[in-house]
């Protein structure tokens, strides 16, 4: 038995079907030709006996010049059977087969034959998709790897500052009490400076702790504006030391469920940032607005914004450009943020930084 047969797979989006192999069967065994068939394409868009076949299911009987491709008329010596190549998304191709035998034009051995390549080729595709998932198994084994040993670090840091924290207030303390015995201005200064940098050691533990703890919100029904007034009471001194001004817009009639302390933190951590961009003179403002279910918040300054790679990765921990920081100020304000159902974002506009926070009512 003679069979000649070329499988074509449809491109939907060219809307053309592409040659895949040519396969024939030769004196001793089958031989498969696929570089000559790859460069042959079929235009299916206009109507035609091909695209009603493949449109309606149909097994139809074409001849070379159906095909408008030159380079197939090599492969054909009569006319061909075409037999559409389904699977259960629906046509996936065509087998284009030339046989002497009339047996082969019956439809149940081409519908047979149809329904092989398809089998051929949803398997092909299940192989392919089960590579890709063992591929990806074995990449989020080894991500679980690494996230197991960065928690068993953060448990490590947490535990280190936890004991360090301590022993660097009692330094503090007892530099303070020093005060009283020196009286030569060097020595003092030299207190000054131990003091100063236990106060930045201790801002650094707090903050890695606070980061490290699985905290949980304490909602408790408050006003909104209460706070905000506390913010600027807060900064009072700080701000007119460094000449900058503060301007609050905030509704008096917001109530809202929220943990008021930690709340405050963000808030600390936001104008602290936007003071120290600002070094003097200048301005920062606070726009609070109610929508229909939570509040918006607005912080802008006239600092220098936020570089560019704080920006690209912006809540990350450890990201900072500050030479004194410890890069998780930004980070403790999005977990405490999303501990609370909200969302921030930071951007940078025309006259400095910008943080964007939403709050809903209830979580």
């Amino acid at each position: 038995m003679q069979i000649n047969q070329r499988f074509f797979i449809l491109n939907d989006k060219l809307i053309r079907l592409r040659g895949v192999v040519y396969l024939r069967k030769g004196r001793d065994d089958i031989v498969f030709d696929n570089k000559s068939i790859k460069n042959c394409t079929v235009d299916i868009s206009k109507k035609g006996k091909i695209a009603d076949a493949l449109s309606f299911d149909n097994i139809a009987n074409v001849s070379a010049e159906d095909f408008g491709c030159k380079g197939l008329l090599g492969f054909f010596d009569k006319d061909i059977t075409i037999a559409p190549v389904y699977n259960i998304k629906g046509v996936v191709g065509a087998v284009f087969i030339e046989c002497k035998e009339e047996c082969l034009r019956d439809s149940t051995v081409l519908r047979l034959i149809s329904r092989l390549v398809s089998l051929a080729t949803d398997h092909s595709r299940l192989i392919k998709q089960l590579q890709l998932t063992m591929s990806d198994v074995a990449y989020f084994k080894e991500s679980i790897d690494i996230s197991s040993n960065l928690t068993n670090m953060g448990k490590l840091t947490a535990s280190v500052a936890h004991e360090i924290k301590n022993p660097l207030v009692s330094i503090g303390g007892f530099a303070k009490r020093l005060e009283k015995y020196v009286t030569e201005e060097k020595g003092l200064n030299y207190l000054k400076i131990i003091q100063s940098e236990t106060l930045r050691l201790e801002q650094i533990v707090n903050d890695i702790l606070t980061y490290s703890k699985v905290f949980t919100i304490k909602r408790e029904m408050g006003d909104f504006k209460q706070l905000i007034d506390e913010l600027v009471e807060f900064f009072k001194n700080e701000l007119a030391l460094n000449n900058i001004d503060l301007i609050v817009s905030c509704p008096e009639e917001i109530k809202m469920s929220f943990d008021h302390k930690k709340l405050k933190q963000v808030f600390v951590n936001l104008i602290k940032n936007s003071i120290q961009s600002i070094g003097n003179n200048g301005l920062i403002t606070i726009d609070v607005d109610a929508v229909k279910d939570g509040i918006n918040i607005t912080l802008k300054d006239n600092g220098e914004g936020f570089p560019i790679e704080i920006l690209q990765r912006a809540f990350e921990p450890f990201v900072t450009t500050k030479e004194l920081g410890t890069g998780l100020g930004l980070s403790i304000c999005h977990k405490i943020v999303k501990a609370h159902k909200g969302q921030i974002w930071i951007d940078n506009y025309d006259n400095g930084a910008m943080v964007k926070i939403y709050l809903p009512y209830e979580g």
